[in-house]
């Protein structure tokens, strides 16, 4: 679930994870873009990014990436949503 925190002045993600267990991020917006992404510390203590991008199309594009030791980001995981009629 997406939405803004009056009282931070943020956007922010409640989260399900795997496991059972729930948890808010803050996402980073850019709504020229029309992206959103947010960085936190899986369940073995590795930070990941996970974000999307809705393009003027109409594209849903969402992407979880892991971090290297060396601190460069690779893609782990994209999947592509459009919505039909």
């Amino acid at each position: 679930m997406l939405f803004f925190d009056r009282g931070s002045h943020e956007y922010r993600m409640w989260h399900c994870c795997s496991g059972g267990h729930a948890m808010t991020v803050k996402l980073d917006v850019d709504l020229e873009a029309r992206s959103a992404r947010y960085t936190a510390d899986g369940a073995d203590g590795q930070p990941y990014r996970f974000g999307w991008t809705v393009g003027a199309d109409g594209l849903w594009v969402t992407t979880q990436e892991r971090r290297r030791p060396d601190g460069s980001w690779y893609a782990v995981g994209e999947f592509r949503m459009r919505k039909v009629k």
